[in-house]
C-alpha cells in the first residue's frame, strides 16, 4: 500500500497525443488543468518551468521560491509543492519521465544527478542570462513544434532536444554556482540516498557504494553542505515521514515500515528528537493538511 497517497499525486498522461509518449512540453496558457491554486500536490515526474510572468511563488517541501521573468524552476518526483500566485503564470512547461532521458544517454542516472533534480542540492532554480534566455526558450518551443506534428520519428528527436535542454540549464546552474568536487560527490551521494533511504540507514553502505571512506564523504560532505552524511540521511528520512504523515491517514506503524524502521517506537523516539515533536503531535498541529482534496 502506498501510505502517501493522500498527497494527491499527479500521475504523467503519455496518452496525451494518441501514441504512448513520455514526455510533454506547452506553453502553460494552453495547458488545462495545470495546478496553480494553492494546493499542495505531488508530481509523479520531473518537471520544469520557463517563467516569463508571474508573481508570487513556488514552495517545495516548505521552501519558497519567488518567481520572476526568466526563472527556471524544478520540480522532482515525490516532492510536495504549492504555488501561490499574486498573478497567472505566464511561460513554458517541460515535463518527462526520467526514464524517456535514460534509454538516451550512456549515464542511466544523468537526470538524477543534475543539480537543479537532486533534493537539496546546488540549487532549486535558475536564473538565466541574457544569452542563455533564448537558447532555452528556442529549445523548448522547438519541443512544442515536434509535439503539435508528432510525425513518425518524433521520440528520437525529442529525446535529443530535451538533452540539448538539460545540458543547457546544467551549463547555465554551474554558471551561477560552479560546481567543487566536494559538490560533485555531494550530489553523487544525494541521488544515492534519494534511491535507497528507505531501506538503507548505514553510512558506510553508501560511502561503499561511492568508492570512498566514510571518513571522505563526511569531509567532502562538510564541505559542500556543512552536514555529515548521517545528517543528511536523517533529515530525508524526515523530510518523508513529514510527508506521509501530514498527507496521508496512515498509521505511524505503516509509515515507519515504509521508512525502513522495523521498530515503531524507535521511529517514534527518532522522529520525536528531529522534529521535536511526535508524529502524533505532529498532525494535531497540522492536520489540516492531511484534508486535500482530490480532483
Amino acid at each position: 500500500m502506498d501510505v502517501g497517497a493522500g498527497i494527491a499525486p499527479i500521475r504523467f498522461d503519455r496518452g496525451k497525443y494518441g501514441r504512448p509518449l513520455r514526455i510533454d512540453a506547452n506553453e502553460l496558457r494552453r495547458l488545462r488543468g495545470f495546478i496553480t491554486e494553492p494546493r499542495p500536490h505531488r508530481l509523479q515526474f520531473h518537471e520544469i518551468v520557463l517563467v516569463e510572468g508571474a508573481q508570487g511563488r513556488l514552495e517545495i517541501d516548505g521552501a519558497a521560491i519567488e518567481l520572476r521573468p526568466g526563472r527556471v524552476c524544478f520540480s522532482a518526483p515525490g516532492e510536495v509543492r504549492c504555488w501561490r500566485l499574486g498573478r497567472p503564470l505566464a511561460g513554458h512547461v517541460v515535463c518527462f519521465e526520467a526514464e524517456f532521458v535514460g534509454e538516451f544517454v550512456a549515464d542511466a542516472g544523468f537526470v538524477d544527478g543534475l543539480p537543479f533534480f537532486v533534493p537539496g542540492g546546488v540549487c532549486r532554480h535558475v536564473d538565466l542570462d541574457d544569452a542563455a534566455r533564448p537558447r532555452v526558450r528556442a529549445l523548448v518551443q522547438a519541443m512544442e513544434r515536434e509535439l503539435r506534428e508528432l510525425r513518425a520519428d518524433a521520440e528520437p528527436m525529442l529525446r535529443a532536444q530535451l538533452h540539448l535542454l538539460l545540458a543547457e540549464l546544467a551549463r547555465a546552474a554551474r554558471a551561477t554556482a560552479p560546481l567543487a568536487p566536494q559538490q560533485a560527490l555531494h550530489q553523487r551521494f544525494r541521488a544515492l540516498l534519494e534511491q535507497d533511504f528507505r531501506r538503507v540507514h548505514r553510512v558506510g553502505d553508501y560511502a561503499r557504494r561511492l568508492g570512498v571512506t566514510p571518513a571522505r564523504l563526511n569531509a567532502a560532505l562538510r564541505r559542500a553542505v556543512g552536514r555529515s552524511a548521517v545528517t543528511l540521511l536523517h533529515e530525508r528520512l524526515h523530510l518523508e515521514a513529514r510527508r506521509l504523515l501530514l498527507y496521508s491517514d496512515a498509521r505511524v506503524a505503516a509509515v515507519a515500515q515504509q521508512l525502513g524502521f522495523a521498530d515503531a517506537s524507535y521511529f517514534h523516539r527518532f522522529f520525536r528528537r528531529l522534529a521535536g515533536t511526535t508524529p502524533q503531535g505532529l498532525r494535531a498541529q497540522h492536520g489540516k493538511y492531511s484534508e486535500i482534496e482530490h480532483r
